[in-house]
């Protein structure tokens, strides 16, 4: 029986039998340590007295009475302690047999044969006996970004984190057949499983993407207060952001800004604008989120597969389902998972305080559902060197065609022109005369220069940046 909470349990199980051992055994040591406190002390004041020529001395005999004091109170402590965890541990053990016992019942019952049609209907909750009935997530309740602005995946490696992210971006937040600007910031930029997506790997190309991503969200706000609706779908994708986030913030005081505004816009004006964040994580730690503790309502944590399930089952410390007050909402939730259809991957979900079991529907390599195919946007796929001029547009305009060249007008334009005119020039220079005067900022700068390199129209020098040998 390969029930995902059942193996969860008995993760625990093991874990606080492994607790409790070490917590007694502390308390055995601290009870020896005051033991031998006493024995020494009382030989001291034995040997001394018996040597005429010798004289106790008054605050070696008080320090090893107060060491034996301290001990008895240490050790007595890890007793109770140790008690309260084996406590812990046998109730953890009849709670995972009461489980077990269920799940048999259930299985005898024939309820484990629900067909994917049938679980989708008990939109009024899974029944479990003796407990109020708990509902089933809807995947499509995700596209309502008032009530789900920041999602993320928790699970060990291969819990499905990747292919679910692709099924929330295709088939729920975006419409079918719709283009998505889909970008992943994963650091092994593992372009083959974020297939369909944009990898950026590198901490400083990050925070220039997220430069123009503020730049894409102030447009589409200003766009939104103007009664424009119809945006196209931006999704991101954070992998690993518990090892990034910090590694990015180390960059400078600069880059460290642009993250805190990047994380504070997509929980708050892009719930109206169809642009979302994904954070996808092995462990579950609010840095790693983006959000502080009191935040955590605002983010739909997602546990898929068993590996998952774990993660949330073992938590004691931020969302508390592995406390020994939940132990009741485990047993419900134990229950309503084993009635997942076959085929369907358990998971759990975390959203406004709740928990909620889910069915993750069969998804293949690419996140789509059986018989379902989506074809990928060419947008959606274009690599980081692809058109770098329509890439750097997205810093000045949004939604709007977008040319190969940029408009005699733009900055980029200007920005050439002022290369071509005062090249080779630093990028300090550049940074304090032209950037300065023209209102752009030090990241986006460095996005302007990075497309004009790539494109060859500019190089760069011992001296600062030139034009390309084709342009002089």
């Amino acid at each position: 029986m390969r029930n995902p909470v059942i193996l969860a349990h008995k993760t625990i199980i093991r874990r606080q039998w492994v607790e409790a051992l070490l917590t007694q055994a502390a308390g055995y040591g601290m009870a020896t340590v005051a033991i031998a406190a006493v024995l020494a002390t009382a030989v001291y004041a034995a040997s001394t007295a018996l040597n005429p020529t010798q004289r106790t001395r008054p605050p070696v005999v008080a320090l090893g009475l107060l060491t034996a004091i301290a001990g008895a109170g240490a050790a007595k402590l890890a007793q109770a302690e140790a008690d309260s965890d084996w406590a812990y541990y046998r109730s953890l053990r009849d709670e995972t047999a009461l489980i077990v016992a269920n799940a048999a019942r259930l299985e005898s019952e024939q309820t484990w044969g629900l067909n994917a049609q049938g679980l989708a209907g008990v939109s009024g909750g899974v029944s479990v006996p003796g407990d109020e009935p708990l509902q089933w997530f809807n995947w499509q309740d995700l596209a309502d970004a008032d009530q789900h602005p920041v999602l993320a995946l928790v699970g060990g490696m291969g819990a499905g984190k990747t292919r679910l992210a692709k099924y929330i971006a295709r088939h729920v937040l975006g419409r079918p057949g719709e283009a998505i600007d889909a970008i992943a910031f994963d650091l092994y930029a593992d372009n083959a499983a974020w297939e369909g997506f944009r990898c950026i790997y590198d901490h400083g190309q990050m925070v220039r993407q997220m430069a123009m991503d503020l730049e894409l969200l102030s447009n589409r706000a200003a766009a939104y207060r103007q009664g424009q609706r119809d945006f196209t779908p931006v999704f991101r994708a954070f992998d690993e952001s518990k090892f990034s986030i910090p590694q990015i913030r180390k960059l400078g005081k600069a880059e460290a800004q642009t993250l805190e505004s990047w994380q504070d816009q997509y929980g708050s004006v892009t719930r109206k604008i169809r642009a979302r964040v994904c954070y996808l994580n092995t462990s579950l730690t609010a840095d790693a989120l983006g959000m502080s503790a009191d935040d955590r309502g605002d983010v739909t944590i997602i546990f898929p597969g068993e590996k998952g399930i774990a993660k949330a089952m073992q938590d004691s410390r931020m969302l508390k389902l592995g406390t020994r007050a939940n132990g009741p909402l485990r047993q419900q939730l134990t229950a309503a998972l084993s009635q997942i259809p076959e085929g369907a991957r358990p998971a759990l979900v975390f959203h406004d305080g709740r928990w909620f079991p889910a069915a993750v529907p069969q998804l293949d390599e690419h996140g789509n559902p059986p018989g379902v195919a989506v074809g990928v946007s060419p947008r959606a796929i274009t690599t980081h060197d692809d058109e770098p001029w329509e890439r750097l547009e997205r810093l000045l305009t949004v939604d709007a065609v977008r040319p190969a060249t940029p408009r005699p007008e733009s900055k980029l334009n200007k920005l050439v022109d002022y290369i071509a005119q005062n090249g080779p020039i630093p990028r300090r220079k550049l940074l304090q005369n032209w950037a300065g005067n023209n209102g752009i900022k030090a990241a986006t700068l460095d996005a302007m220069l990075e497309t004009l390199t790539t494109a060859q129209t500019v190089v760069v020098t011992s001296e600062g940046y030139k034009m390309g040998h084709y342009n002089t």
